[in-house]
């Protein structure tokens, strides 16, 4: 405990925003706007300094009434309001000198929207948290999309998306849980947060 909270950064009186953590959120789309604006939230609450969220172009009035401290980037969409798997480098340019990126929350699971993620995640060479729909769409592609990264990435899934991640079910996730967290974790290379009322980190 002590040595955990001895090691969290804190601000100084020489700190400014962009000092204190600059976090970048991928997601949102036509009935889905609320969970990257909890994203954004959640990100300000834990002390992030400066807060931006990547959404459809025509979904931004949703996020600049919600969030007063947080900037919002209109990203490309097909038209429909989800994100458009040809706006992958208006993606990577968006999330610029972000020092952390969280994709998935709101993403949908339309297919151009889907392929946009699979596309971006190797390309985006700071830590990553994955989440939602973002998982989904690492269904079938966990080793070719994740574990080629360079940086630290999160998966967050609960027990329908690890199946999925797996080709397993929800039941045969919850009948042995550590054992699929871990199995993901070695598949992908990355740290995975599998919830549950005993949350498992592996």
């Amino acid at each position: 405990g002590a040595g955990v909270l001895r090691d969290m950064p804190r601000r100084t009186s020489a700190s400014t925003k962009f000092s204190s953590g600059n976090v970048f959120i991928i997601g949102g789309s036509t009935g889905l706007t609320g969970a990257p604006s909890m994203a954004a939230l959640a990100a300000m609450r834990a002390g992030a300094g400066y807060v931006t969220v990547g959404a459809p172009a025509s979904l931004e009035l949703s996020f600049t009434v919600r969030l007063l401290e947080a900037m919002m980037v209109g990203l490309p969409e097909d038209g429909d309001g989800h994100l458009d798997a040809s706006g992958e480098d208006a993606v990577l340019k968006a999330v610029g000198r972000a020092d952390a990126v969280v994709l998935g929350p709101g993403l949908s699971k339309d297919p151009d929207a889907q392929a946009l993620a699979r596309a971006v995640i190797p390309r985006i060479d700071v830590p990553l948290v994955v989440d939602a729909d973002g998982l989904n769409a690492l269904a079938g592609h966990v080793e070719e999309v994740v574990a080629a990264r360079r940086w630290p990435t999160v998966l967050t899934p609960h027990s329908g998306e690890l199946g999925r991640l797996l080709d397993l079910s929800s039941d045969e996730v919850e009948r042995a849980r550590l054992a699929c967290a871990r199995e993901a974790a070695a598949r992908s290379k990355a740290f995975v947060v599998l919830k549950g009322d005993d949350t498992l980190v592996t």
